[in-house]
């Protein structure tokens, strides 16, 4: 995480996780975030999401100084993987037949899914750009207390186009409602906005865990 991000993170603020959370359980939302109970464990998932991020920003932090190789990119894959995996924290719950050294090979083959459907960039401009957003209530225009942190993936450069990169692992492809109301690229549109990238686009880029991965790419709008 950059040091921005974590300083902003230091100040009572609201993310686009945390209402993600409050809409699909209340109750998870106020152990988490209220009370801040200590979990007992972390899933798999969450270490894989960010080794997962944490490469494909170096990948892409390495374009404008000569790209990282295949080889440098998956040992850095698979080195940041264990690192997550091994970390301070609750221990990480593996999935049902999993291991780490099961979980590094389906890494390093959803890379070279990655790798050969999407193309570099040409030029990135930011990876993990922090950003801090004041919220207005509509009918008021009242600038509530809590500000939206987060920060988006990635900003980069297609076709003379700047493009938000929403960066995500998951089980199989995303579905039409997700596609249509996740907040997440709402929030980074608006955040964009706000960072002088006023006509951004966002591209989400879906990898799948699936035993032969694929790649989904769409460009949502909002």
């Amino acid at each position: 995480m950059n040091l921005r991000l974590q300083s902003l993170r230091t100040t009572a603020h609201l993310s686009a996780s945390q209402l993600k959370t409050f809409v699909m359980c209340p109750r998870k939302y106020f152990l988490a975030y209220v009370e801040r109970v200590q979990p007992g464990f972390r899933p798999v998932a969450f270490a894989f999401g960010t080794a997962w991020h944490d490469a494909i920003g170096a990948w892409l932090s390495s374009l404008g100084t000569g790209a990282m190789s295949t080889a440098q990119l998956e040992a850095h894959l698979r080195d940041e993987l264990h690192a997550q995996i091994h970390g301070d924290g609750p221990p990480v719950l593996f999935d049902h037949d999993e291991d780490e050294g099961t979980l590094a090979d389906k890494a390093i083959a959803m890379l070279g899914a990655f790798l050969s459907a999407v193309p570099p960039p040409e030029r990135a401009l930011d990876v993990e750009r922090a950003f801090s957003l004041d919220l207005t209530d509509p009918d008021t225009g009242q600038v509530l207390p809590l500000p939206m942190i987060g920060a988006m993936d990635a900003v980069v450069v297609e076709g003379g186009e700047t493009v938000i990169w929403e960066l995500k692992t998951a089980a199989r492809r995303w579905g039409a409602d997700q596609l249509a109301y996740d907040m997440q690229p709402t929030v980074y549109q608006l955040a964009a906005r706000e960072l002088g990238h006023r006509d951004a686009a966002v591209k989400l880029l879906v990898t799948t865990k699936a035993a032969k991965p694929s790649v989904q790419v769409e460009r949502l709008s909002r």
